[in-house]
């Protein structure tokens, strides 16, 4: 018995002892929070003892809805003045995906708002308004896919067509749902909760779909016309003019042939697949645009920053070695747990985590950025706030940056 005794605790004691020593050498989990979410893998860490975080005040939601609406209108007054028809039409694709999504975004920071108080009108009215503004962007969709199509070649055409049937499907179903959707000024709080779950389910289905098209589509594009020859006015954001992917994928096709020690990381806000129920998905969008601008400016001036939607950033930059390059990582991401973002009175802390993997040109983008999401989802269980290597199937924990970081805040809206 007492043998047992010993042998149990010198277990204990080594287990101690191992997880204190990956702590300090970067490998692992570096909290018992972590580690918690570690050992129940796939259990949201918000079952684990995590508070969600939600708005202090109505004026706080009404302030992002503002900020919403401006980017909307900047999105709906852009003039397109691109003369090649297949870089006009790509580029009235994205136009179209980005005025949808925030008008999803939109619509559950007005559902949020309720929260607060009752609809100035009526439910009803409510349900009017927003059935109105998500029809009117799924017909400008549907336009932009049909041109899209018609800009294409036979033999393309041919190989847009998965892409395109899925996205048409998804938008031809999408009417009769929102047609069908009533508000119950009866029970607010179920109608809340059920139309916000459909509102950020509707959204991910076109983000990913759309991400689809436009992924094949820079394909072609690059295929059809050589990368010095696309239109600057691709390379940025419609409604904030900062870099786009397309921007990326450009840079990854010049650099092809050249000897270069390229990286690109993906960077994803941890907290925002389980705190978008009580503070929406615009916050996290607004939060990752505004944190890329910051942060970015402290990266080499050579590198390129792309805000992604849902709070992800995606950084491609060329370093001598990958711990230089993971070095600058690690400082965006203890530069984001040090940042104070806030919305009027309501005031919220996020960490982030980062996968970094060599990038090659002669890897097409799309597949560099879905092989960088399953990548983020495979790291998940270590807790977040962590940069990871990732290559030749392993993913690898950075050892943290010892750096003093200074508290900073960020006004979202």
């Amino acid at each position: 018995m007492l043998y047992t005794f010993f042998v149990i605790l010198i277990g204990t004691f080594n287990l101690v002892l191992g997880f204190l020593a990956a702590a300090r050498l970067g490998w692992g989990p570096s909290s018992w929070t972590e580690t918690l979410s570690a050992v129940t893998l796939m259990i949201p860490r918000r079952e684990v003892g995590e508070t969600i975080p939600a708005f202090v005040d109505e004026i706080d939601v009404k302030r992002l809805i503002d900020t919403a609406e401006q980017r909307l209108r900047k999105i709906r007054h852009c003039k397109i003045e691109i003369e090649d028809p297949l870089q006009r039409s790509i580029y009235q694709l994205q136009k179209s995906l980005d005025g949808l999504l925030l008008t999803l975004e939109c619509v559950e920071l007005r559902l949020i708002v309720t929260r607060f108080t009752p609809p100035a009108t009526s439910w009803d009215d409510l349900t009017q308004a927003v059935r109105g503004d998500v029809l009117t962007q799924l017909d400008g969709l549907d336009e932009a896919i049909e041109e899209v199509n018609q800009s294409l070649t036979t033999r393309d055409q041919h190989r847009f067509l998965t892409p395109r049937t899925q996205l048409s499907a998804r938008v031809l179903s999408s009417r009769p749902e929102w047609q069908a959707w009533q508000a119950d000024g009866e029970q607010p709080e179920a109608t809340i909760e059920l139309f916000q779950d459909f509102v950020q389910s509707s959204y991910a289905e076109f983000l990913a779909l759309g991400n689809a098209a436009l992924g094949l589509l820079r394909d072609l594009l690059g295929e059809a016309q050589p990368a010095m020859d696309w239109d600057p006015t691709l390379h940025r954001d419609i409604a904030l003019g900062g870099q786009t992917v397309l921007a990326i994928d450009a840079e990854r096709r010049l650099a092809a042939g050249e000897d270069h020690s390229a990286w690109i990381a993906q960077v994803r806000l941890d907290q925002a697949g389980f705190w978008n129920e009580s503070l929406g998905l615009f916050l996290f969008h607004a939060a990752g645009e505004r944190l890329a601008d910051r942060l970015g400016g402290g990266l080499p001036g050579h590198w390129m920053v792309v805000p992604l939607q849902g709070g992800e950033i995606l950084v491609r930059g060329e370093m001598p070695s990958v711990d230089e390059f993971t070095a600058e990582m690690d400082r965006m991401r203890q530069s984001i747990a040090s940042t104070r973002l806030t919305v009027g009175e309501t005031q919220v802390y996020l960490t982030a985590s980062v996968v970094v993997v060599p990038d090659s040109p002669e890897t097409p983008t799309q597949f560099r950025l879905d092989e960088l999401a399953n990548w983020m989802d495979e790291v998940e269980h270590y807790g977040g706030n962590r940069v990871f290597l990732c290559q030749d199937g392993m993913e690898v924990p950075v050892m943290p940056l010892e750096a003093e970081i200074p508290e900073t805040s960020l006004e979202l809206a």
